[in-house]
């Protein structure tokens, strides 16, 4: 491949805020377990893995771009302040209810540890913590992959990125399969670190490469990319076979939305007004709604459980993100501005996004 500047800037996309309202709306669905829905669940995580590992890397490699270097700490620092305060307040309202209803806070100290994917690999009930895995496998990611990408730029080793990653996603999916055909239990498949990582890095994969992957073919993939995504949602309990696709199909349509001016059908959806800030409050839907899918469960319709699932996930959200949220993002103690999304400024740019959940929320 032959060297290609990185000039590209990513700014706003709403028709990434758009897919993030669609897939937090395949998890409340599929665990809402409505009649359609089957794996949607499962597909809606893998959308968010994917979107969030595009998003945070290419922010990072925008970052390198401006200052000449990739600040670690400042990303952490970042990431903290943007999911700190919606998380916290949810696990305190957690803890209230489990110290009221005398249950094990075993899940709960899991959660708060970043570590309830390890203990869902260990079967342990996690109730309505269940959901808290995604999160804890995304933290452990960065842990890895933020300092590895600092360090490649630093020494001038941007070109390994692609085949760091590459090998990654072929050893994770290769970990999978053997998995899956092993006869390992759907927990070692689903929550395991090594057999999850190719959605979050084939989403790095597209941020590293998307100089080189701007083309008219897009359209097209990205057209080939819906079909898989729908067709992989009613797939129930073949899930650990439409992870790759998924991925696959995430990223196409990913490419899509940030390298074209597209118009149609598909644009006008996932710019549709209502998505979009589903989109942007959907980490706090993904985090408040497990507990009230589990509660509305009992006595009801799936579809009754469904919208007040919904519903009662979206109002904590908006008010966990007007009230909590926004308020500490703007307070004091931030040293780069976070709230300018729009601004031409990359350094101001990075320092809004580089904490979005997808999944990532996320």
């Amino acid at each position: 491949m032959t060297a290609t500047v990185d000039t590209y800037v990513l700014g706003r996309r709403p028709a990434l805020d758009g897919l993030r309202g669609l897939a937090v709306l395949a998890v409340v669905a599929g665990h809402s377990l409505l009649p359609f829905s089957g794996n949607s669940g499962t597909t809606g995580v893998t959308v968010f893995f994917t979107l969030s590992g595009f998003l945070i890397t290419r922010l990072l490699l925008e970052e390198h771009r401006a200052t000449g270097r990739v600040d670690v700490r400042a990303f952490y620092v970042r990431r903290a302040r943007r999911l700190g305060p919606a998380l916290v307040l949810f696990l305190a309202v957690s803890a209230v209810f489990l110290a009221l209803s005398s249950a094990d806070f075993t899940p709960w100290v899991a959660s708060t540890l970043q570590v309830a994917n390890f203990a869902n690999l260990a079967r342990t009930p996690m109730g309505g913590l269940a959901h808290m895995w995604s999160l804890s496998m995304e933290e452990q990611f960065y842990l890895v992959w933020a300092p590895l990408l600092a360090l490649l730029l630093a020494r001038g080793r941007r070109g390994l990125l692609g085949p760091v990653l590459i090998g990654g996603t072929v050893l994770s999916v290769a970990i999978r399969l053997g998995l899956v055909l092993g006869g390992a239990s759907s927990q070692r498949i689903m929550f395991g670190p090594d057999s999850r990582a190719d959605a979050l890095l084939i989403g790095c994969l597209v941020a590293v490469y998307l100089p080189h992957l701007q083309s008219r073919h897009t359209a097209r993939l990205a057209a080939l990319g819906a079909v898989v995504l729908v067709a992989c949602l009613p797939l129930g309990p073949q899930g650990a076979w439409t992870l790759l696709p998924v991925a696959l199909a995430t990223a196409a349509v990913v490419l899509w939305a940030v390298t074209t001016d597209a118009t149609g059908p598909a644009h006008a959806l996932l710019t549709w007004r209502p998505l979009t800030g589903l989109g942007r409050i959907s980490y706090g839907i993904y985090l408040w709604h497990l507990p009230f899918a589990l509660a509305f469960a009992t006595g009801r319709s799936t579809w009754t459980a469904a919208a007040l699932t919904l519903v009662t996930s979206l109002s904590l959200a908006t008010v966990s993100y007007l009230l909590v949220e926004k308020p500490f993002l703007r307070g004091r103690g931030s040293s780069r501005p976070t709230l300018v999304v729009d601004s031409p400024v990359p350094r101001q740019r990075y320092a809004a996004h580089s904490g979005s959940h997808a999944a990532r929320g996320r």
